[in-house]
């Protein structure tokens, strides 16, 4: 038989290049201390932020400090805010329900993609394979 074995087992193990290949330890994944979201606490880009107003407009308003720069943000409503990066950045965006957002409403095309500060993403702290592909 070929193939080295583990010493504890005595199981053959996999071949080192079938790393990423399907194998899992099923055991480590089982009692792994579950991981917190990338995402949480961030806050999309301005042009991002700015496709979504007409989806979140008349939501609750909810956010991070409510008297950031000696604002009474909890007095403001939907029209009375000067929706600029200070407001997006006190906004909590967590707050915010995703699943039940009309995607298909976004404007998409309305969103300047080469005005985003992609190099501002931190790319490294995204959950890339917490997405399913089709």
């Amino acid at each position: 038989m070929s193939g080295r074995r583990s010493r504890d087992s005595g199981q053959v193990l996999p071949d080192p290049i079938a790393d990423g290949s399907g194998l899992l330890d099923a055991n480590a994944a089982t009692n792994a201390e579950p991981l917190a979201c990338a995402n949480n606490a961030l806050r999309p880009a301005d042009g991002f932020a700015r496709a979504l107003f007409p989806v979140l407009y008349g939501s609750p308003l909810y956010w991070k400090d409510p008297t950031l720069g000696g604002i009474a943000w909890q007095t403001l409503t939907w029209d009375s805010v000067a929706w600029d990066s200070v407001a997006w950045d006190n906004f909590d965006w967590d707050s915010v329900a995703w699943d039940s957002v009309a995607w298909d409403s976004v404007a998409w095309d309305s969103v300047a993609w080469d005005s985003a500060a992609w190099d501002s993403v931190a790319w490294d702290s995204v959950a890339w394979d917490a997405f399913t592909l089709d």
